[in-house]
């Protein structure tokens, strides 16, 4: 999957370098603990390579989607929401991704079938997946208000990014659920960040997890450095924009209680490196705030939970 920033070429780098702060006896570590890392959904990688082709058709689209009903009735759902608020009801898959637009119907399937990731099949989805899951796509959505208040070129790339940011934690969630049940009951008592527990027990976290997972699913190396680095202060030094809008989000979803982290509201939200690095004066951040809570509420109804 390719960027469609303007700044995600890959650069000198090569696609199978992970950032320099992931080293190799921290890598042995997260294989041996979670064995093999979770593939890319079916429909989102069906998805992800029709859309990063340039003759697929709205038909080809359509039949990809249409084989999953409760996919189907999902992004329906979703683009009849008032997030969208069009005069018109879209009744058809055809219809929504003439108005949506192909990358806002791909992140839409993504966001739909990555939520399977979130917890173990014929397992429920309880509290904790709920809030894991609440803080991911409240980040997403965040992520995208974010890049379309500062008109950054890939807003539905900023949203995958926030999708998927935490990743490592459902996998975590999933693979050691019994030990991870005590790094969520450490974050959510003490107030701790799940970084810093997860380092702790594991000797690793959940960002090293998750870049491995961007780049085995051939995420733009721009994308997979914005994940791995959301925890670190390369971000603040040498990160990209979409570090940046990442951070930001991601700071604005802990301090409004989205998800199991929380963050004090001790420092105005324009002192953040995030929002100074993207020009955010703090009546931007208190408006965008607003927006993205509003958002959350929706996504949160549409996703019901």
């Amino acid at each position: 999957m390719t960027s469609h920033s303007g700044t995600g070429a890959r650069g000198e780098r090569a696609v199978h370098q992970l950032p320099s702060s992931i080293n190799e006896d921290q890598i042995k570590r997260v294989i041996s603990v979670t064995g093999n890392l979770p593939p890319v959904p079916h429909v989102a990688a069906k998805m992800m390579e029709l859309v990063g082709r340039e003759d697929t058709s709205v038909r080809e689209l359509q039949r990809v989607i249409s084989a999953d009903q409760a996919l189907t009735a999902r992004i329906l759902k979703m683009a009849n929401s008032v997030f969208y608020s069009f005069d018109q009801k879209i009744s058809t898959l055809s219809h929504a991704i003439v108005i949506l637009g192909f990358r806002a119907v791909q992140s839409m399937a993504i966001a739909a079938s990555s939520r399977s990731l979130f917890v173990k099949k014929g397992a429920q989805f309880g509290l904790k997946e709920k809030l894991l899951w609440e803080h991911s796509i409240g980040c997403a959505t965040g992520c995208r208000q974010v890049a379309r208040t500062i008109r950054y070129e890939g807003e539905e790339t900023a949203f995958i990014v926030g999708l998927l940011h935490d990743i490592g934690k459902a996998v975590l969630n999933q693979v050691i659920p019994k030990k991870y049940g005590k790094i969520v009951e450490q974050v959510y008592n003490e107030g701790r960040s799940f970084a810093d527990v997860e380092t702790e027990m594991l000797g690793f976290d959940h960002s090293h997890i998750g870049a491995m997972i961007a780049q085995k699913w051939n995420f733009d190396w721009e994308m997979v450095e914005a994940i791995a680095y959301h925890h670190r202060e390369e971000a603040r030094t040498s990160g990209s924009g979409l570090g940046a809008i990442l951070a930001v989000s991601n700071e604005i979803c802990k301090r409004m209680g989205a998800g199991l982290e929380r963050q004090k509201e001790e420092t105005p939200m324009s002192d953040h490196w995030g929002a100074q690095r993207l020009g955010l004066d703090e009546p931007t951040c208190v408006e965008m705030k607003e927006l993205i809570r509003a958002v959350i509420e929706e996504e949160k109804r549409l996703y019901d939970m």
